[in-house]
């Protein structure tokens, strides 16, 4: 597949040095253990509904750790279906709970990633391990709430860094929106040149970001400038932000894996990162990225994920040995895919080797 990272390096330029990246303390994978990623998800923020029960502030009292909520969008006209946690069932409850202990942070080399594995994902007809793949939630949508400690009436560099293992194409596979508890405190106010930006819609920002199943070993690097103005809105402050990620239909068929996401302070937005430019066709996607969005290296190791009797490899650059703790080869794979998944009827540690890397799993 070629590649264009030439022409794609100066997208997302670095920041300098004195930089303050405001993300919060939940965002912040690369310094978390490998195993659950529970403890990311903000559980009073569970809604039921297409959108959260605002304001966000009520959710914790120290808001520089922030976190991710999820709605499972059933629609507020459904019978039964509540935004409010508290008025929520048992059951319902429970049916979060599900999902929260579904997502992983793994191991991606150079730094642990998030992962979350839709309920139906399959790569080249093989499906991914039975206990690390999300039940089946219904149109699910993440929420990645800041923090409240960023300074108002600033300029910002929201980063995102992900990639999609899809089982199709979603032309508008990721839609981003960001704004505050009533989606807005973006972009408007004072003499913030923002305001002439005409993708931005009564105060908050959407962008759109394409997913396409040929490109499996592609991260997705999205860069959106904004400007965080002081409302003046008690009821609904400009704070914590909320970035809305929209993954509805591609969530249910593809495996999504998350880096350290961004939110760094800035003195001048990029023109590039401001309009709706983000937006990309399969056509031009490879070979002349849209602004705002580019493709990097895959940049991890193997990543490794054990569960439910089955093994699944990641990225294998090499062919994949799997011992058990006599040394006796239980199982091999000599031309892996971009998603290799080996199942074995059997419990016990075991030692996966992919080249000169080496993992103990247990099942």
């Amino acid at each position: 597949m070629k590649k264009s990272l030439l022409l794609t390096t100066a997208l997302c330029a670095t920041l300098a040095a004195s930089a303050t990246d405001y993300a919060p303390t939940n965002w912040q994978f690369a310094n978390m253990s490998t195993g659950s990623a529970e403890s990311v998800f903000i559980e009073e923020g569970a809604s039921l509904f297409w959108g959260l029960n605002a304001p966000f502030t009520k959710w914790y009292t120290n808001g520089a750790n922030g976190g991710i909520a999820v709605s499972f969008g059933h629609g507020e006209n459904t019978p039964g279906m509540t935004n409010n946690y508290t008025l929520m069932t048992e059951e319902q409850k429970a049916q979060f709970t599900e999902f929260y202990k579904s997502v992983s942070i793994v191991d991606g080399g150079e730094e642990n990633l998030m992962c979350l594995i839709g309920p139906n994902a399959t790569v080249e007809g093989t499906t991914y391990p039975g206990a690390q793949k999300s039940p089946d939630v219904g149109a699910l949508t993440m929420f990645w709430i800041s923090g409240d400690n960023i300074p108002l009436n600033s300029y910002y560099r929201l980063t995102f860094e992900y990639r999609v293992v899809a089982a199709g194409d979603y032309p508008s596979g990721i839609q981003f929106q960001i704004g505050n508890g009533s989606w807005n405190g973006i972009d408007e106010g004072g003499d913030n040149p923002l305001n002439k930006d005409p993708y931005k819609m009564s105060g908050y920002r959407t962008v759109d970001v394409p997913v396409y199943q040929a490109y499996p070993d592609i991260w997705y690097k999205t860069c959106i400038d904004i400007y965080v103005r002081d409302t003046k809105d008690q009821a609904n402050p400009a704070l914590p932000l909320g970035i809305k990620m929209n993954i509805i239909g591609s969530f249910p068929t593809s495996m999504f894996l998350f880096r350290q996401p961004k939110l760094e302070q800035i003195d001048t937005p990029n023109a590039d990162y401001v309009n709706k430019g983000l937006n990309t066709t399969k056509s031009d996607f490879n070979d002349n990225p849209s602004s705002g969005v580019s493709e990097l290296a895959a940049g991890n190791d193997v990543i490794v994920v054990a569960a439910n009797g089955n093994i699944s490899v990641i990225d294998a650059n090499a062919p994949v040995e799997v011992y058990n703790m006599a040394g006796a080869k239980v199982a091999s794979v000599a031309a892996p895919a971009t998603v290799e998944t080996i199942s074995l009827d059997m419990n016990g540690v075991f030692v996966v080797k992919v080249g000169d890397k080496v993992q103990k799993v247990i099942l």
